[in-house]
């Protein structure tokens, strides 16, 4: 017995230290976000949430563009480390740069369109893309090594400092405005990267020389990292944005309050997608079709087996926890818990199948397939929030995960298994 459990660590050790990762990464941002809704007004907290969605949508141009070009380029046999460190840091910086000016330059019709009351939240966004961006750079470093063991350690020491950060600001007395919540982001993440450079700064090792081809190849997969990334924002974000246009910021807040379901299903999808992208990049190198059908195969097995009892145990104990918590206040949020949670059980294949095309190279297939569903949702979410407010948006939610799965799977059933 003892022997057949060690076997079974050792072949899943990798994606249980990711697993690790994720969960310590999302509870922290979990606490954050339940805090929010506690301390905040209902308003309140939908302009937060509002204003997540936001920063997500322009946190994927900034780093989510560079996750995969970084995994994919560092994963290849014989390339040189420290030069792909130092172009990936000046293009973080850059487009940090670019986005910065872009945000200060609409911040108006920003706030107009999403209703997000306060323009100067906005104003502190660029401080969060460039404190998360210096600490996501050594994630991504250990998770391009395929390091979930000491990602995993990182991930904890990032929890224990915004643990800190929260209770400076409890004491303060100011856990009662929103700003208050994106500066615990921002000196959280800026003191992680601190520690992360202390800690693995040593081992990282720069090449400050211009190379035309490196450069090259990181904007190619960079740009259509960041149209798949628009596709998939589009798609899991835009119900917040046109929820915050069509209704008042107390309903987002009770969409926001359903959402948690989805955030705790992402951590697992995270967790698998952080091993798919590098491995799915080396099989595929190596020639091995049959072997990246078996790796989706075995990651979806993985993914169902990890989220369906937690889903499971979130639906049926929702009711006890928003009378408990929220004494009543956001009840309206239990039959959106529920129709998201059903949207948690469709989603693994479109997620998983994302990450191994990417890895394996059919950037333009993920594409293709993301930003059809994104489409759909949009117009859906123009149909149906006007329609059924929240209700709608949930609705919108299912649907279009359902395309885009069934769309994935075909697309890694036609490329990857032999006739």
């Amino acid at each position: 017995m003892q022997n057949k459990i060690l076997k079974l660590w050792l072949k899943n050790q990798i994606q249980l230290f990711s697993l690790g990762s994720s969960l310590v990464r999302a509870g922290s941002r979990f606490l954050l976000i339940l805090l929010a809704s506690h301390f905040l007004p209902a308003d309140s907290f939908g302009i937060f949430n509002i204003f997540i969605a936001i920063y997500f949508f322009t946190r994927i141009v900034s780093d989510g563009s560079l996750q995969m070009p970084y995994v994919k380029l560092a994963a290849e046999e014989g390339k040189d480390r420290a030069l792909i460190n130092a172009h990936i840091a000046v293009f973080k910086l850059l487009y940090i740069f670019v986005l910065s000016l872009i945000l200060f330059a609409a911040a108006g019709s920003i706030t107009d369109f999403t209703g997000l009351s306060e323009k100067k939240l906005l104003y502190l966004l660029p401080g969060l893309l460039l404190s998360f961006g210096f600490y996501s750079f050594f994630c991504q470093y250990l998770n391009a090594a395929l390091r979930m063991a000491e990602l995993l350690v990182l991930e904890c020491i990032q929890c224990l400092v915004m643990l800190g950060v929260i209770a400076f600001y409890y004491l303060q007395g100011r856990l009662g405005e929103v700003e208050s919540y994106i500066m615990i982001f921002i000196v959280t993440f800026f003191l992680s990267g601190i520690a992360a450079m202390i800690f693995y700064g040593k081992g990282l090792d720069f090449k400050w020389k211009y190379h035309r081809e490196l450069a090259g190849r990181i904007l190619y997969y960079s740009r259509y990292s960041m149209i798949l990334a628009m596709g998939a924002m589009l798609f899991l974000r835009s119900d917040v944005i046109m929820l915050g246009h069509f209704l008042a910021p107390a309903q987002v807040a009770v969409y926001g309050i359903a959402l948690i379901v989805g955030e705790v299903i992402n951590v697992i999808l995270d967790a698998i997608q952080k091993v798919c992208l590098p491995t799915a990049s080396l099989m595929n190198s190596q020639g091995g079709n049959n072997r990246i059908m078996a790796l989706f195969k075995g990651s979806l097995r993985n993914a169902y087996l990890m989220s369906v009892p937690i889903v499971s145990v979130i639906v049926v104990g929702s009711p006890f926890f928003l009378e408990f918590f929220y004494k009543g206040q956001y009840d309206g949020a239990f039959w959106v818990i529920v129709l998201l949670a059903v949207s948690a059980l469709i989603k693994p294949a479109g997620y998983i199948g994302g990450a191994i095309l990417l890895g394996a190279g059919y950037v333009k297939v993920d594409n293709l397939n993301c930003w059809l569903t994104a489409l759909m949702n949009i117009v859906l979410n123009l149909i149906f929030i006007p329609l059924w407010g929240v209700i709608g948006a949930a609705v919108t939610t299912i649907l279009s995960y359902f395309v885009l799965s069934l769309l994935q799977y075909r697309a890694i059933k036609k490329l990857f298994v032999s006739a």
